[in-house]
């Protein structure tokens, strides 16, 4: 029976987890896949990714606040770390309350039909590609889709962020 706990167990290894992370003004969505459940390290490598600079022109930079689920990897002591060392404060939600991060669960909803239902039709190499096409997706995505809230595409309300509000992530070595 495939839905036993154990079976479950046996295939955690063998899991993609998708992090989806949204900024609040512009609505700019960022997805990264990592091997495996949800955990620290994996959650951790997805927040890094989205605060680099990618040279696109898309969302980066260190917010000073964080919303995120009371899952444990998010309330864990190593990731708490991490963002106390970045200087972010963050903002766990209270449990069995979604509509407190409605604009990331909206984004979940329009990765898993915008984009990964195109792979139904196509071969899955290995997580390296998917995080390439992944990115592809989010520059067309967010460069092209008006936002019903403010009524401009996603990479341009990101572009009216000033450089004073702008906090750049020091190297992945040195937030790692």
């Amino acid at each position: 029976y495939k839905n036993k706990p154990e079976n479950f167990e046996k295939i955690k290894r063998q899991r993609l987890t998708r992090w989806v992370i949204t900024d609040h003004y512009s609505g700019w969505i960022f997805v990264h896949y990592a091997a495996g459940g949800e955990g620290i390290a994996g959650m951790a490598q997805a927040l890094l990714a989205a605060l680099q600079d990618r040279g696109d022109g898309g969302m980066h930079g260190v917010p000073w606040m964080l919303m995120m689920d009371p899952g444990s990897a998010g309330t864990a002591g190593a990731f708490m770390g991490l963002l106390r060392r970045l200087c972010v404060q963050p903002i766990v939600n209270q449990a069995g309350n979604p509509r407190a991060k409605g604009q990331v669960e909206k984004a979940h909803h329009l990765v898993e039909c915008d984009f990964e239902s195109g792979f139904k039709l196509t071969h899955v190499p290995d997580l390296a590609w998917i995080n390439h096409q992944a990115a592809r997706w989010m520059r067309y995505y967010n460069a092209r889709r008006v936002h019903t809230r403010h009524g401009a595409t996603r990479s341009d309300k990101w572009r009216e962020i000033t450089q004073p509000q702008l906090r750049l992530a020091p190297a992945p070595e040195l937030c790692r």
